[in-house]
């Protein structure tokens, strides 16, 4: 089942910032960048478990050094 994240960034300030986020991220086989919101320093990202480990992209930002302060995960309901 899909899954939707909302992930609350502990250092992201700047558009260069949204963009290298964006870039780890989406160098994940089944993840999608829904929406950023600098103001908030929130990401939303649309993943697929069966495809990426969610903790492996956790630590790719930490990584890059973009901490995530929090993770809140709903479940996309698919129709078919």
């Amino acid at each position: 089942m899909i899954q939707i994240c909302c992930l609350m960034m502990g250092k992201m300030n700047c558009n260069g910032c949204v963009g290298n986020i964006t870039r780890v991220l989406q160098s994940f086989p089944g993840v999608e960048v829904l929406s950023s919101d600098l103001a908030t320093k929130k990401i939303s990202v649309r993943y697929d478990p069966e495809l990426v480990n969610f903790q492996e992209v956790e630590q790719a930002l930490v990584d890059a050094r973009y901490p995530v302060i929090s993770i809140a995960v709903s479940t996309e309901l698919t129709t078919g």
